[in-house]
C-alpha cells in the first residue's frame, strides 16, 4: 500500500506533463462552472416548486 507521500509525489510528477497541464487548464474550470450551474438550477427549481405549492395549493 502506498503512503500519502508516494501518492503526492506521483501526482506532482504527473502534473509536470504538458498535455496534463493543458487538460487541467481547460477542464477544471468547465467542471467547476458545470457544478455551480447544476447547484443553481436545482436551488432555483426547489424555490419554484416551493412557491408553486404555496400559491396554488388549496
Amino acid at each position: 500500500m502506498k503512503s500519502i507521500d508516494e501518492w503526492f509525489e506521483e501526482y506532482a510528477e504527473s502534473r509536470c506533463n504538458p498535455t496534463n497541464k493543458s487538460i487541467h487548464w481547460v477542464c477544471v474550470p468547465v467542471i467547476t462552472y458545470t457544478l455551480l450551474g447544476l447547484l443553481w438550477a436545482l436551488s432555483l427549481y426547489a424555490l419554484l416548486e416551493f412557491f408553486w405549492w404555496r400559491w396554488f395549493s388549496t
